[in-house]
């Protein structure tokens, strides 16, 4: 049965050495770039998440850390070597997108034919056990499961094999919302136990925020922003107000306040602005029947980001 049970969210962010680095990746094709100048440092028992907008770059970062493409110049390490053609890292490392393979596989010959491949041990217990909590026959065509029972089953046997790295490019997608928890519950323990690296990255904010513990921002093929996703969170405060005359959006705009996700009803107003002092300041001294501070959400946080 499935762990129905809220999701856990460990913190990371005090220990794991650097596993996997990136340092002065270009990447261009038919001579645009696609990544310009990328750097980042990968620490092992963490959780990264990937965001920009469509075209940013992010399935080609992901690619080339996945040995799938080779950048036009820079260089990816994996513990201080070389990724490419470095079968430790070919063994330690798996890359799963939307072009997965079915064919004739069941979970366990997929499971077998990883195993003699890439030269790995299977942990039989934890292959039993995940195809018991997800209802996957061992030998069922992968071919006769749904779309997110066949992205299930790839997990199981991926992470039967314990692989130091994992990365998820938009793999989540298709799995329903309450096997979706239970599978991210799954990776999080798994990272956990394992000291892994787990690089994800997905359209639907809601897997990068409640799973991954920093947060890499790709955009105008660039890194724009690393930060763990309390520190991004923390750039922005949101507000309900309830105010006593009918100010607009742009009678705050001409008072000096910079507002992000302006909505109002009636003598409501719910915005964001930036973590500044003096913008605090100047919303206090409006006009006020009532002032209360609110969550900001990631999506509203990713919008401003990236000005859309």
């Amino acid at each position: 049965m499935f762990d129905y049970h809220v999701l856990v969210y460990y913190n990371y962010s005090t220990g794991g050495g650097v596993m996997l680095e990136v340092k002065d990746l270009n990447f261009y094709y038919d001579g645009n770039p696609i990544l310009e100048e990328i750097n980042i440092k990968f620490k092992e028992t963490h959780i990264y998440g990937i965001l920009g907008s469509n075209g940013a770059g992010k399935s080609t970062l992901l690619k080339c850390l996945g040995n799938q493409l080779y950048p036009n110049s820079g260089h990816i390490y994996y513990k201080d070597e070389y990724i490419y053609d470095n079968l430790n890292y070919i063994s330690d490392t798996f890359l799963l997108d939307n072009d997965y393979f079915v064919g004739t596989y069941s979970p366990l010959s997929l499971l077998q034919t990883f195993s003699k491949e890439r030269g790995l041990d299977i942990d039989y217990e934890a292959f039993h056990k995940f195809l018991e909590q997800y209802n996957i026959e061992k030998t069922t065509h992968l071919s006769k499961l749904s779309k997110g029972n066949q992205r299930i089953a790839y997990l199981i046997v991926v992470l039967s094999l314990n692989p130091r790295v994992l990365i998820l490019d938009e793999f989540l997608d298709g799995i329903d919302i309450v096997k979706r928890v239970s599978i991210k519950n799954s990776l999080l323990n798994y990272v956990k136990k394992n000291s892994a690296l787990l690089i994800i990255a997905s359209h639907t904010t809601s897997d990068i925020n409640d799973i991954s513990d920093y947060l890499i921002l790709i955009d105008n093929k660039q890194i724009k922003k690393e930060c763990t996703l309390d520190e991004l969170k923390a750039t922005y405060i949101s507000y309900q107000l309830v105010l006593k005359d009918n100010i607009n959006s742009d009678d705050l705009e001409l008072m000096g306040i910079d507002v992000y996700n302006y909505r109002a009803f009636e003598n409501i107003r719910w915005f964001t602005i930036e973590n500044d002092i003096n913008q605090k300041q100047l919303v206090e001294k409006l006009d006020l029947i009532q002032l209360k501070e609110i969550p900001t959400k990631l999506e509203e946080v990713i919008f401003n980001e990236f000005n859309y």
